[in-house]
């Protein structure tokens, strides 16, 4: 018992340190491939002589050929240790692409480690028995769950997104054919009479009290109507979405960015009031 106990946790610590240490290269390569790009769109661009990174590159394809040797040794088979690096990037890029909803980003990477920690210990454990079996059923559970984290936070946060910016493009883009008509309406046709009538007049005449257009004062209560049913609509999805974040357990989700930050939008009274005076 006391030496299952012990390969469990030897197991663990290895799993701890390939994993950190290819995500780190990963990443370092990544880097550098995508400062290498900017250089060469800039030179093509202002026509400019750029510095090849030969060493960052070099060094971090070694490093990536040593962990693999050092993973080799370990599995006993080259084409586990490549599975298992394949594995890591796979994971590193979900979490970096797909991950944006505050339960996701919290939970997806401890089911990871989760699966990827029952391959380690079983191959600690038993010696490398069946080991490629382990590692594809370990895998599988590893794409269920991006499935699973994808499907059930991830994609009602974007079609949320989605409703709430197409419904305010609607309402800024009635309140600007409002205030396009409204214009339209104000400009008075002269005729030709007024035009040769104006000259022969030598007699000056007393100011006229202003004039209410009809036309405006109607255009201007269907632009109030418009924009208040706008302002409804965007108050019952914003009911809609605090229900379905209410649903999936975490309330503050809808609100908040991808790294728990600014909220996605505000939706405070004062901020729609605001933007009902900068529009109106």
């Amino acid at each position: 018992m006391w030496m299952a106990r012990t390969s469990y946790m030897a197991a663990f610590i290895i799993m701890i340190v390939f994993t950190f240490s290819i995500s780190m290269l990963l990443r370092f390569s990544h880097h550098q491939i995508f400062i290498f790009i900017v250089d060469l769109l800039q030179m093509f661009e202002m026509n400019q002589a750029i510095a090849f990174p030969a060493a960052p590159l070099l060094t971090v394809i070694l490093a990536l050929v040593g962990m693999e040797a050092i993973m080799s040794e370990f599995f006993n088979d080259t084409s586990t240790a490549f599975y298992v690096i394949l594995m890591v990037w796979v994971a590193d890029q979900y979490d970096a692409i797909c991950c944006h909803s505050p339960i996701s980003k919290r939970h997806w990477l401890r089911f990871y480690y989760l699966y990827h920690f029952a391959f380690y210990a079983y191959h600690y454990r038993f010696n490398g028995q069946y080991s490629g079996l382990a590692l594809l059923t370990s895998w599988l559970f590893i794409q269920h769950s991006m499935v699973y984290f994808f499907h059930h936070y991830e994609m009602p946060l974007i079609l949320h997104q989605h409703r709430l910016q197409r419904i305010i493009g609607d309402l800024q883009q009635n309140i600007n054919n409002n205030n396009t008509n409204n214009t339209n309406n104000n400009q008075p046709a002269a005729s030709p009479n007024n035009r040769q009538a104006a000259p022969q007049s030598p007699v000056e005449t007393p100011p006229s009290p202003p004039f209410v257009d009809p036309v405006q004062v109607a255009g201007e209560r269907t632009a109030v109507g418009v924009v208040s049913t706008a302002m409804d609509g965007v108050w019952n999805e914003l009911n809609q979405t605090l229900t379905s974040a209410t649903e999936y357990g975490d309330v503050d989700g809808v609100n908040s960015g991808a790294d728990g930050g600014a909220p996605l939008l505000d939706t405070s009274v004062e901020s729609w009031e605001s933007l009902a005076e900068d529009r109106g």
